[in-house]
């Protein structure tokens, strides 16, 4: 298997600037997912890496191969499309074998190699049939199969499971993870789903208007969000502006990025104030942004240690199985809660979070 990297990698089409500058480094083995919403640049970066694309500056190696001349074909890359992209005219073998065409199997057997990977994404026993005949599942299933025929250093999945009802989505996600871990293969997936992301990667890399906002573990960027488009498109969030107007001495809390600790201090927001977890240069007088998840409120009588309480009116509220969502409109200010599934609240409540719940953006 490889590592891939792109330094300074950049797209453009005329002057329309599609992608970049963009660093990434992938590493051997990994399953590094782009997520981000349509438009962001995630297929572009896969198409960059595949060599369906040609970078208009910087540069793609997979190893320590440059992939500057290198065509699609001789890059060592199995690619899944979003469409699957399967011959219609073949039968599922069929499908699997084509690469074997090309490049000989591991092993030297071809019919071993796909009895094998027929086995791998469950469909032994289907390989006379025609791809029209099969689910969009199993057809997913095929397309992976042959992607990975030839036994590819690197794996490309484009959205694979944009076009499959979600309960389907959720356990073929698994699948594709239980098959990468077990094969060892370098993966890079791309999907708009922030959920899938954080359920299937080792890594995850958030995109936006064609560059990389945050690179990070799942719950690294869930947890901690870099910047606010991350704390906006990664799972929901409340997001909040409002100016210093008082540090909180001797208290602080470790820095999300390692860095020098962050600290407390008092922020007012339009005419509530709280007390939250600020970078450490913030001065008095200083704007600050900062995020607080829904999960991290919970039912108050009021007057907490650090007056981190809002009281409002409750203005929806959605029953979501394992939990309740509110909206609470408290002023000018609207937050979402999530509670208990058994909490269902209405009328005048008072919420309130932990101020090292808040999230310096």
């Amino acid at each position: 298997m490889a590592d891939v990297r792109l330094s300074g990698v950049e797209k453009r089409y005329g002057d329309t600037r599609a992608l970049g500058p963009v660093d990434l480094h992938v590493d051997d083995g990994e399953f590094f997912t782009l997520v981000g919403p349509s438009g962001c640049g995630k297929t572009t970066t896969l198409r960059l890496v595949a060599g369906f694309e040609a970078p208009t500056a910087g540069e793609v190696t997979i190893g320590e191969r440059s992939m500057a001349s290198v065509p699609p074909e001789k890059r060592d890359v199995g690619v899944v499309p979003q469409q699957y992209a399967l011959f219609p005219h073949m039968s599922v073998r069929e499908n699997v074998r084509y690469p074997l065409k090309f490049r000989d199997p591991p092993g030297g057997d071809a019919d071993a190699r796909v009895d094998d990977l027929l086995d791998l994404v469950g469909l032994t026993g289907l390989g006379d049939r025609d791809p029209e005949d099969l689910s969009g599942g199993q057809r997913q299933r095929v397309a992976l199969a042959r992607a990975l025929a030839p036994s590819p250093e690197l794996l490309l999945l484009d959205e694979p499971m944009s076009a499959l009802d979600a309960r389907l989505r959720e356990r073929l996600r698994r699948e594709v993870r239980r098959i990468q871990r077990e094969l060892g293969v370098t993966t890079v997936y791309v999907t708009h789903d922030q959920e899938e992301a954080l359920a299937v990667s080792d890594r995850v890399a958030v995109m936006n208007d064609g560059r990389v906002e945050q690179v990070g573990t799942p719950r690294e960027v869930y947890d901690a969000p870099a910047t606010r488009f991350t704390a906006a498109f990664v799972g929901e969030n409340n997001l909040f502006d409002g100016e210093v107007v008082e540090r909180v001495a001797g208290e602080s809390v470790p820095a999300a990025d390692g860095g020098q600790p962050d600290s407390l201090a008092r922020v007012r927001l339009d005419r509530l104030d709280a007390t939250v977890t600020v970078t450490h240069d913030a001065a008095v007088g200083a704007q600050a942004a900062f995020s607080v998840r829904p999960e991290a409120f919970t039912l108050a009588a009021g007057g907490g240690e650090h007056g981190n309480t809002f009281t409002g009116q409750v203005r929806e509220t959605e029953f979501l199985g394992t939990a309740t969502r509110l909206t609470v409109d408290c002023g000018d200010v609207s937050l979402v809660v999530r509670l208990a599934a058994d909490a269902i609240p209405s009328g005048t409540v008072t919420v309130e979070f932990e101020p090292d719940a808040a999230r310096p953006l």
